[in-house]
């Protein structure tokens, strides 16, 4: 399952799909970043890629 990660607060959610406008842990109008790794050489599906997150 993919993982969103909330462009306010940076809380990551582990979601089918993004289906929320506000987000559930800061309470604002988000955007939801995918930040799910794909690439089998650094685990495959279910990791979070570091380099798609904001700091």
């Amino acid at each position: 399952m993919p993982f969103f990660q909330c462009d306010s607060c940076l809380k990551i959610f582990e979601w089918d799909r993004v289906k929320v406008k506000k987000c559930p842990n800061c309470n604002k109008k988000c955007t939801f970043n995918e930040v799910t790794n794909y690439t089998t050489d650094n685990g495959g599906p279910g990791n979070i890629d570091p380099r798609l997150m904001k700091k």
